[in-house]
């Protein structure tokens, strides 16, 4: 009998290994029941324990299946794995923050803490006073935080706040990283996303990186108004923001602007993780939001993507009422991935990216959240220094539909009427209606 039970076991592990193409095991369902179970009850006490012994094995390997789908649904090169432990260091080489990894494809600020708190709780809870770091109010937004900063190895659930009452721990938050949407170049076609859509001086925002100011792309200085989040002497790469920026009003070879006369308000939230890779907190993505609300954009572009958060839904939801349309990429993970945020929440329009023959960008996320496809694979955009060249991702198609949908406002469109108008401009592609993969279809150039 020990035999049979052990080359079930070994099979179920062997089928295990697969999970990534199997979506769900019948007799792992077993494996998996708890002790005292019927399953269960019907073993010997030699069979239990060898079915403890093998559940443990289990789900160590399930642990590291699901870190291998983890990295390859989010096209990362192991060697570009970020540590789960990382640094943040200013010119001067003094650290100014650490990163941590919860869970893959989630990263937050170690010992940090965001209070959402009235006056009269925070008071109350004198324990916290000596790790404040500041308070905030970000009246756009309607939030008034207090973040707290803990020494570093107290984890990521402290004893501290575990001691809470419970309706203050409700109300603790992480201070969670976000990234950039750009994904791999590809020159295999040269597509042209960006032709001017309307003359109108429409007022928009995005949150991005830096953008290349000098650049001979952005002639009309006078036209990008920038402001910077981060810290003065932290490490900053301006790649990503010069080629979203490009779109929305550079021009040169092969670049024409989507708005040639819009007025772009610019905040610079990331900062470099390593040489490849950007991170921006949430606490700089809350400042940039609440800055671009105090400018009265119309529009605001976010082709960056994270994890789900209560913060970030709450600030979604306060610009939303401000009638300010968030336009943002789908994401880079992958068609099997989680969906990502903050294009997956139901406020803002979530964008993927299509190549010139209309295919879908092999790792654009897919799911019901998808709302519109765009250009966004091998399009010329500005490079920081003085270059053109082409790049690929989610990021560089969200643009255009931003560009459209702020031309849409400046006819007289109402935010609310919005998404019905541009659903009757789109191209159906893929299933009829809308779909996962493309949404409701193609918006592009001369379909507004």
């Amino acid at each position: 009998m020990k035999n049979k039970l052990t080359f079930v076991l070994l099979s179920l592990l062997a089928l295990e290994s697969q999970a990534q193409l199997l979506p769900s095991n019948p007799l792992t369902d077993r494996l998996e029941q708890p002790l005292g179970s019927p399953v269960t009850d019907r073993l010997t006490t030699l069979e239990q324990q060898l079915l403890h012994q093998t559940r443990q094995q289990l789900l160590q390997d399930k642990l590291a299946t699901n870190r291998l789908r983890q990295r390859l649904s989010l096209n990362l090169d192991p060697v570009m794995q970020l540590p789960a432990n990382l640094p943040v260091v200013n010119q001067q080489n003094q650290l100014l923050w650490r990163e941590i990894e919860l869970e893959p494809g989630v990263r937050v600020v170690e010992g940090q803490w965001l209070l959402m708190l009235s006056s009269q709780q925070w008071q109350q809870q004198t324990q916290l006073h000596s790790y404040l770091v500041d308070q905030k109010r970000y009246q756009e937004l309607g939030l008034f935080l207090y973040r707290i900063q803990l020494p570093t190895g107290s984890g990521t659930k402290p004893e501290l706040l575990q001691s809470l009452p419970a309706d203050i721990q409700a109300q603790v938050f992480s201070n969670t990283i976000y990234n950039p949407q750009q994904g791999k170049a590809n020159g295999a076609s040269k597509a042209s996303a960006s032709d001017s859509f309307c003359q109108s001086a429409v007022k928009i925002g995005m949150v991005d990186s830096a953008v290349d100011r000098q650049h001979p792309a952005f002639a009309r200085t006078e036209a990008l108004i920038s402001r910077n989040f981060l810290p003065p002497d932290l490490a900053q790469d301006n790649q990503h923001g010069t080629a979203v920026a490009s779109l929305l009003t550079g021009q040169g070879p092969g670049l024409k602007p989507l708005l040639p006369q819009a007025q772009l308000f610019s905040a610079a939230v990331f900062y470099q993780q390593n040489a490849y890779q950007q991170g921006a907190t949430l606490v700089h993505l809350l400042e940039a939001l609440n800055w671009l609300a105090s400018e009265q954009v119309q529009l605001i572009n976010l082709s960056l993507t994270g994890p789900a958060h209560p913060l970030l839904h709450h600030a979604i939801r306060a610009l939303d009422q401000k009638s300010i349309v968030l336009v943002a990429a789908a994401g880079n993970a992958g068609p099997a991935a989680s969906p990502l945020y903050p294009a997956a929440y139901k406020e803002v329009i979530a964008v993927t990216a299509v190549d010139q023959q209309q295919h879908i960008y092999r790792w654009a996320n897919q799911g019901d959240y998808i709302e519109f496809a765009a250009p966004g694979v091998a399009v010329t955009v500005a490079k920081a220094g003085a270059d053109f060249g082409l790049e690929t991702g989610t990021s560089l198609a969200s643009p255009v539909v931003a560009a459209i949908a702020a031309c849409q406002l400046a006819s007289g469109v109402t935010a609310a009427q919005l998404r019905a108008q541009l659903q009757q401009q789109v191209v159906d592609l893929g299933e009829p209606g809308k779909d996962p993969v493309y949404g409701f279809g193609l918006l592009r150039p001369g379909s507004h």
